[in-house]
């Protein structure tokens, strides 16, 4: 399974300057190497992205319990990520 996009992914971090999506792209290279048949895609596919303002309003965290890193999904998207899940294995 794939990460969920973070507020600013595309952003290199140090120390090796990669981005997520390199880490995504990682993730799959080996899934491949492996022979693992399916990916839950979560970054490319699910559509959850807390860059996309009504995304972030609707699906992650907003501040009213504490919480509002743009990483963490509420229980709305809780739902959105296990309905994909669901989607992607049926």
């Amino acid at each position: 399974m794939t990460p969920l996009h973070r507020l600013n992914d595309t952003d290199p971090h140090a120390p090796d300057s990669k981005t997520l999506e390199d880490y995504v792209n990682a993730i799959k290279e080996v899934a491949s190497l492996y022979s693992v048949g399916q990916i839950i895609d979560l970054y490319t596919e699910s559509g959850l992205n807390p860059n996309f303002a009504p995304c972030a309003k609707r699906c992650f965290h907003d501040g009213s319990d504490g919480l509002n890193d743009l990483l963490h999904p509420n229980a709305n998207g809780h739902e959105e990520i296990a309905d994909y899940i669901i989607r992607a294995i049926t």
